[in-house]
């Protein structure tokens, strides 16, 4: 089984990386804005989604932001859960 129908299998089963997948899809969609409020940074802006239940609530935060906010929230993993 190649690599791509496995990944299709995947989601299929679990709902949260199907609902994971439906959020990034229709985040791609919202414009970033500018610079990232906390630290004014206007570089290596990035979407971050606060509830994959909720795709469309998506705030632009700075990369390093990103990752900090991953790490404190999601218990070392700049990748979240």
């Amino acid at each position: 089984m190649d690599k791509y129908i496995k990944e299709k299998e995947k989601y299929k089963q679990d709902p949260k990386l199907r609902l994971k997948k439906i959020a990034r899809s229709m985040a791609q969609k919202t414009p970033l804005k500018k610079e990232w409020g906390i630290c004014k940074s206007p570089e290596r802006l990035e979407r971050h989604h606060w509830r994959y239940d909720k795709p469309l609530l998506v705030s632009t935060l700075c990369n390093s932001c990103h990752k900090a906010h991953h790490i404190k929230n999601f218990g070392g993993s700049e990748f979240g859960r």
